[in-house]
C-alpha cells in the first residue's frame, strides 16, 4: 500500500531522547502526556502551554524515541494519551549517565562508554524489525508500507553510497508509485550513474519534497556521532555528499540489510539457539519485540504443553480457537499495531505439520502498490473460523470475503528454535527468515565474535635504517606493501604527540533540535587506532602502520603506553595467533572504537605489521633507547645502485651520470677521517628524483616566462645536492671540497654551478675532487658498503 509518508523534522539531541526515557521511568513506565509535556518543558526551559495550547516543542522531544521504539503510546479507556515505556526503552535505562544539574539540558545525559555499542545496537534492531511507514507511533500522521530507514540502509549497501537526492529519489518514488519494486528504482539510479546524471533537483521540485532532501533528518538521525551508523564524504568530482555503512557495523549486521525489504514486510521468523532457552528468549524480547510496550500484542504458546492448543482441529465439531487464532484476531481488532504471535520450543516440521491447514495463508501479497501488501495472496475456506472472527471483529466482517479467511499484515510470527543434530536446519528458503542467535563465546573476549582461527600471521615490527636516500621508503612500498587502503602512513616530528598517534578527545560544534549550536566532545581516532580496528575487522588480510622518520619524534613518550604492544607472542596461545600482541592493555577510547566495548584488552592483532624508517645521519633528533628498539627487528637498507632506473642517467648537461657523482662523494666521505660519522653522511642511490637530473633547453624565441620556469627546474640538483654537501657532509671541510680561494660562499657556489655549462659546472669543487668526479671512482681503490660493514 502506498499513502502518506511523513519524515519527522526532529534532529537528534541525545540528552533530551534519554530524559524522554527518564521521565516515564521514574513515573512507574507510563506517564500521561499532559504530566510529560510539563516536565519536558520544565527540563528545557520552556513553556509547557502557550495561549491554553500545548507547547508542542517539549512534547516533540519524545518523537525519535518513539520513532525507534523506546516509547510508544497508548489510550486509556477516556481516551487520553499515555506515553509508555517499550521493552527496549526498559533496557536503555540502564545504559542512561547524568552529568547532574550543572551541566546544560542540551548535555545534561548521555550513554556512557561502557554501553554506547549497546544503545547503537539497540537503534540497528529497531531499524532491522520495526516498521516505520505505518504503524509507528512516531510518525503517526505516515500510512504507507515504504520503510524510510530501511530504504536509506538498502540503497546505500546496493550502491556502495548514495546521495540524499538518490536515497530520496528511490524512497518517494516507491511511495508515488512511479516502480513496482525496490530493485527497478536501484537500477534506475545506475542507469542514471551509467549516464553521469546525478543532479535530481528537477525531479525533487516537482515531487514537492526539496526541503526535506536539503536536511534529510532520516539520514542525518543516523550520521550522528551518538550512532554512527553511517558516514558521508563530499565527492570532489560533483560536489556531492556521499553516504556510506559505517565500519561500525559488523558483518552480521551488513547481511540483515541485505536481507530485509525496503518496503514493509511481516515478520516471519525461526530464530535458532544451541540451547541457551532464556537467551534467545531475551533476544526475542530486546530485539525482535523491541517495539511492543503492552504484552497483549503478544501472543505466546510453548509446544512443550502439547500441540493441541495451538490451532483448532479441522475436523473438530465445535470451533475451539488456539493460540494462532487469537493472534489472527487480535491483528484485527488492532489495525494500527503490530500482533506477534511467538512459539517455542519447535521445530520447523512441527510447525508446519502443526499448521499445515493453514500453510497457504502465509503466502503473502507482495506488491507494494497493492492495497492489500503484505496480507495473505489467497483466502482460505473455513466457515467456523470465519464466523467466530467476524462476530468479533467489525473490521474482519468488513473486509473478509464471505466464509474465507485471510492473515492481515501486521500478525508477525516468531519461532524459537533449539539446535540439535536432528534440528539444525539453517538454509533460506525466502518463506521463513533464519537467524542464529548464538550462545557460544569467542575464544578471545567474551564480547567478541571475530573468528581468530581465520587471522593472518603477518604482523611484525621492522625498523629500517640507512643513509638520506637509501631506498627505505621505496622498499616499503615494492617489498610490504603498495595498496593505501590497507595501511596508514605518517612522519615523527619533534612537536608529534601520542594524542597524535592514537587520538584525542576534541570539541565538535553541532546544531541541537533548535538549531542551536552546542560544543560536544567526542574521541577522534588517531592513525594507529584507525589501521587498528581496520585490521582487526579484516582477519584475512595484512595491514601496515608505516611511521616515517620515526627518531624525529620522542617516539617512547609518541607511543605511551602502546609501547606494551609491541611485545608479540611466538606461537598460538590463549585463543590469539602468532604475532598477536603479548600483553594486552586497558584504554577505554581505543577499545570501544575498535571492539565497540571499552572493557576489552587492546592488543595489535597478527595482521597487523609496524614499519618504521630512520636516516643514521639525522641530527637534532630523538634516540632510539635500547629498551625501544629490541623490540623491532632491524634492517639496514645498503646504499645500492642494483636495479636502480636512473644511476646512469647524466646530470643536467654534463657528461657525468648520478651514479659517477654519487660514488666519487661517497668514496670520498669515507676516506675522510675528520668527518663526523662520515658513513652516515653519504648520498642515498634515490637522493634525488629523475626529474631532479633533468636539463630543460630554451631557444631564442622562448618566452620570459618559459626560460624563468627551465632556470628554475635546472637549479633544483645544485639546490638539493650542493647545499647538502655543503651544509652537511662537508660542514667542516670546505676547503678540502670546494674551491674556496674562488668561491667563499653557498651561494656563490651555486650560482656558479647554476650558471656553467656541461662539465665546467664541476669546477666549483676542489681540484682532487673534481677529478674523482669527472674521471670516477676506480673499482679497486673504492670504498664500497662492503668495506664499511
Amino acid at each position: 500500500m502506498i499513502g502518506k509518508l511523513t519524515i519527522d523534522k526532529s534532529s537528534m539531541n541525545l540528552s533530551y531522547f534519554l530524559y524522554t526515557i527518564i521521565i516515564i521511568y521514574e513515573k512507574g513506565g507510563k506517564i500521561s502526556r499532559h504530566d510529560f509535556v510539563n516536565e519536558m518543558a520544565k527540563f528545557v526551559g520552556v513553556s509547557a502551554f502557550q495561549n491554553n495550547k500545548e507547547n508542542r516543542t517539549a512534547y516533540n522531544k519524545s518523537k525519535l524515541p518513539r520513532y525507534f521504539g523506546f516509547v510508544d503510546i497508548i489510550l486509556d479507556e477516556k481516551e487520553l494519551n499515555y506515553l509508555v515505556l517499550t521493552h527496549r526503552g526498559r533496557i536503555l535505562v540502564d545504559y542512561i549517565s547524568d552529568a547532574g544539574d550543572g551541566v546544560a539540558p542540551s548535555e545534561r545525559f548521555y550513554i556512557s562508554l561502557k554501553h554506547k555499542k549497546d544503545f547503537i545496537d539497540l537503534i540497528f534492531d529497531s531499524v532491522i524489525f520495526d516498521s516505520f511507514g505505518k504503524n509507528n507511533s512516531g510518525a503517526e500522521q505516515s500510512n504507507t508500507d515504504v520503510e524510510p530507514p530501511k530504504v536509506v540502509f538498502k540503497t546505500i549497501q546496493e550502491l556502495g553510497n548514495a546521495t540524499a537526492e538518490e536515497i530520496c529519489y528511490v524512497m518517494f518514488g516507491l511511495n508515488r508509485g512511479e516502480f513496482d519494486s525496490f530493485e527497478e528504482a536501484i537500477n534506475k539510479v545506475k542507469d542514471n550513474r551509467s549516464k553521469y546524471i546525478y543532479d535530481y533537483e528537477d525531479i525533487i521540485d516537482e515531487w514537492g519534497i526539496t526541503n526535506i532532501v536539503h536536511d534529510c533528518k532520516i539520514i542525518n538521525i543516523f550520521t550522528d556521532n551518538n550512532i554512527s551508523l553511517l558516514v558521508s564524504e563530499r565527492n570532489k568530482d560533483n560536489g556531492k555528499i556521499y553516504y556510506q555503512l559505517s565500519s561500525s557495523l559488523s558483518d552480521v549486521q551488513k547481511e540483515q540489510i541485505k536481507i530485509i525489504s525496503a518496503v514493509y514486510e511481516p515478520i516471519k521468523l525461526f530464530a535458532y539457539t544451541h540451547g541457551d532457552k532464556n537467551l534467545i528468549e531475551n533476544w526475542i524480547e530486546g530485539s525482535v519485540l523491541g517495539r511492543v510496550s503492552d504484552n497483549s500484542q503478544i501472543i505466546k504458546y510453548d509446544f512443550n504443553l502439547g500441540i493441541e492448543g495451538f490451532c483448532t482441529k479441522k475436523d473438530s465439531s465445535e470451533f475451539m480457537p488456539g493460540a494462532f487464532e487469537k493472534a489472527v484476531l487480535e491483528a484485527y481488532k488492532n489495525e494500527k499495531k503490530n500482533i506477534y504471535l511467538v512459539v517455542t520450543n519447535i521445530t520447523e516440521s512441527l510447525f508446519f505439520n502443526t499448521i499445515s491447514r493453514y500453510t497457504s495463508l502465509l503466502k503473502r501479497i507482495d506488491e507494494v502498490k497493492n492495497l492489500f501488501h503484505g496480507w495473505s495472496a489467497e483466502p482460505l475456506y473455513d466457515e467456523k473460523f470465519y464466523k467466530w472472527l467476524t462476530t468479533k471483529s467489525n473490521r474482519a466482517r468488513n473486509i473478509l470475503p464471505k466464509d474465507k479467511i485471510l492473515l492481515p499484515s501486521n500478525l508477525q510470527i516468531v519461532g524459537t528454535i533449539i539446535m540439535n543434530e536432528e534440528n539444525s536446519n539453517t538454509q533460506f528458503d525466502y518463506k521463513f527468515r533464519r537467524c542464529l542467535v548464538d550462545t557460544e563465546k569467542s575464544a578471545v573476549t567474551d564480547d567478541s565474535n571475530m573468528d581468530e582461527s581465520l587471522r593472518v600471521t603477518t604482523g611484525e615490527n621492522i625498523l629500517l635504517y640507512g643513509v638520506p636516500g637509501s631506498g627505505k621508503s621505496w622498499t616499503i612500498q615494492h617489498e610490504y606493501c603498495d595498496d593505501e587502503e590497507c595501511m596508514e602512513r605518517l612522519v615523527f616530528h619533534p612537536d608529534y604527540m601520542y594524542s597524535d598517534f592514537v587520538g584525542q578527545i576534541l570539541p565538535v560544534v553541532k546544531r541541537d533540535d533548535e538549531g542551536k549550536e552546542k560544543v560536544r566532545y567526542e574521541f577522534k581516532p588517531g592513525p594507529f587506532t584507525k589501521i587498528l580496528k581496520k585490521a582487526y575487522e579484516d582477519p584475512e588480510k595484512s595491514y601496515y602502520l608505516v611511521i616515517e622518520e620515526i627518531n624525529r619524534g620522542n617516539a617512547p613518550a609518541i607511543f605511551g603506553e602502546i609501547f606494551q604492544l609491541l611485545d608479540r607472542m611466538d606461537e598460538d596461545k590463549d585463543g590469539y595467533k602468532k604475532g598477536t600482541s603479548e600483553y594486552g592493555i586497558t584504554n577505554e577510547n581505543i577499545a570501544l572504537e575498535v571492539y565497540g566495548d571499552v572493557d576489552t584488552k587492546v592488543r595489535i592483532p597478527s595482521n597487523l605489521s609496524i614499519l618504521g624508517t630512520m636516516n643514521t645521519s639525522d641530527q637534532n633528533v630523538f634516540t632510539l633507547d635500547t629498551a625501544f628498539q629490541r623490540r623491532w627487528i632491524m634492517r639496514m637498507i645498503k646504499n645500492t645502485f642494483s636495479n636502480h632506473k636512473y644511476a646512469n642517467k647524466k646530470i643536467l648537461d654534463t657528461n657525468v651520470s648520478w651514479k659517477q657523482f654519487c660514488e666519487a662523494i661517497n668514496d670520498e666521505i669515507l676516506r675522510r677521517n675528520n668527518v663526523t660519522s662520515s658513513e652516515d653522511k653519504r648520498l642515498g642511490a634515490y637522493f634525488v628524483s629523475a626529474d631532479d637530473l633533468l636539463h630543460i633547453k630554451t631557444q631564442d624565441n622562448s618566452s620570459e616566462k618559459q626560460k624563468i620556469e627551465a632556470e628554475h627546474k635546472n637549479a633544483r640538483f645544485a639546490e638539493k645536492v650542493i647545499k647538502y654537501l655543503w651544509d652537511d657532509a662537508f660542514k667542516f671541510s670546505h676547503p678540502d671540497t670546494f674551491d674556496t680561494r674562488k668561491y667563499k660562499s653557498l651561494e656563490k657556489i651555486i650560482d656558479v654551478f647554476n650558471s656553467s655549462s656541461e662539465d665546467a659546472r664541476f669546477d666549483v669543487f676542489h681540484e682532487n675532487l673534481r677529478k674523482l668526479i669527472l674521471e670516477g671512482v676506480e673499482e679497486n681503490n673504492s670504498v664500497s658498503d662492503e668495506d664499511n660493514e
